[in-house]
């Protein structure tokens, strides 16, 4: 028997969460997901689109369950790769054919029943201790102080050992659970996390925490702060905006865009009534327009529009 590294098992299963969230980056996408109720079908449309096989998300569907939402639905999937990770990294001589090993069925029952444990203990831990799930976020959301605002932070206390060179941050997503960032500020010199919203210095909102011992006296932009509103960021969209749509913001960087055939499904759903379309046709096309960070502009046609997928400023 040789001996498996447990560094390259963690490297592998860092690797899947990786793989598998890139395109889940905003305070408004962890919410989705988290909240999620949509039927099945929506549910295989999701986890196929977030890079799920077809395979993984019906077993995990047939499961957890068809109430079972996204969270619950993923977090069984990651275990599931987890063990197969764990299986590759045995030697070659240890590994049986699966349909000869009667112990096969053994190890996948045991897969879901350390999921199901594990998603038990979080309910418990959640029943006990409600606020160990949810960041309770500043209004405003400004951290130590942004550039536009006028209220700031000077001060703070920091251990004597981290109140020099070499500096450092760490950063991720403002709406991740409160044990995510206790264990990073435990591991980062006890320094609790400084939460900033984009949309306080640019046309996007992305709620973000960091953890750093960056120095926060006498901050100063070192760029020109990019416009506020998507008007000024984009004005050629102002003469092809509608009157119904009145989002100010982005909602958020996007690592992936929308598709042409969704372009091309929103032109046809608005071709469809010479005014202006009723609410329900509205509130697709604006669903749409805020999951993708759409922006009106004027088609080759005259009168016809078109949506400009946004990249970035």
């Amino acid at each position: 028997m040789k001996h498996v590294d447990s560094d390259n098992y963690s490297s592998d299963y860092e690797a899947i969460f990786h793989d598998n969230f890139t395109y889940i980056d905003s305070s408004s996408d962890i919410k989705e997901i988290l909240n999620s109720d949509s039927d099945e079908e929506n549910k295989m449309l999701y986890l196929t689109k977030i890079g799920y096989s077809e395979a993984e998300a019906l077993i995990a569907i047939e499961r957890c369950g068809p109430d079972s939402s996204i969270a619950e639905l993923t977090g069984f999937i990651c275990v599931t790769q987890m063990a197969k990770v764990a299986d590759a990294l045995l030697p070659v001589e240890d590994r049986k054919p699966l349909c000869n090993d009667p112990n096969y069925k053994k190890r996948q029952n045991s897969v879901y029943d350390i999921w199901k444990w594990k998603k038990q203990r979080k309910l418990e831990k959640m029943l006990l201790n409600e606020d160990d799930h949810e960041v309770h976020l500043p209004n405003p959301m400004i951290g130590f102080g942004v550039p536009t605002e006028l209220d700031q932070i000077t001060q703070r206390t920091l251990r004597e050992d981290a109140i020099r060179p070499l500096y450092f941050y760490y950063e991720n997503v403002a709406l991740v659970s409160v044990s995510v960032w206790t264990e990073m500020s435990r591991y980062l010199y006890d320094i609790e996390p400084e939460f900033v919203d984009s949309k306080y210095f640019c046309a996007a909102v992305r709620k973000r925490g960091y953890i750093h011992n960056l120095p926060i006296k006498n901050r100063f932009p070192l760029f020109s702060l990019p416009p506020r509103i998507i008007h000024d960021a984009f004005p050629l969209t102002t003469k092809w905006w509608p009157s119904w749509d009145p989002r100010t913001k982005l909602n958020y960087f996007q690592t992936c865009t929308g598709s042409a055939k969704l372009t091309e499904k929103i032109r046809k759903a608005l071709e469809a009534y010479d005014d202006e379309p009723p609410s329900s046709v509205q509130k697709y096309v604006l669903d749409e327009c805020r999951k993708w960070n759409l922006v009106w502009l004027k088609g080759i046609k005259l009168f016809h529009l078109i949506l400009m997928r946004w990249k970035c400023f």
